[in-house]
């Protein structure tokens, strides 16, 4: 059976209404034991850069895509590498 696999597909940072930093979110979610994380910020893609850098210190694959509707949402995706 294949191992088990938790993700967090909607996490906002302070770049928008979030609690944690870019940097602080990705590590966070590593250290639960998260094994992808999207960063999803309104209307904002000022900590995509900082998002980005961090996914390189603790992810081993990323895909960043932006999504542009009636609001401009900043996608990082993050796959973390195992503890």
């Amino acid at each position: 059976m294949p191992e088990p696999r938790t993700i967090d597909l909607h996490a906002h940072t302070t770049a928008s209404d979030g609690d944690h930093s870019p940097t602080e979110l990705i590590a966070h979610a590593k250290e639960v034991g998260l094994t992808a994380i999207a960063v999803t910020d309104h209307d904002t893609l000022s900590g995509l850069e900082e998002a980005i850098e961090a996914g390189k210190r603790y992810g081993d694959r990323k895909s960043t895509r932006l999504n542009s509707s009636h609001l401009v949402i900043s996608y990082a995706v993050f796959c973390l590498k195992k503890k």
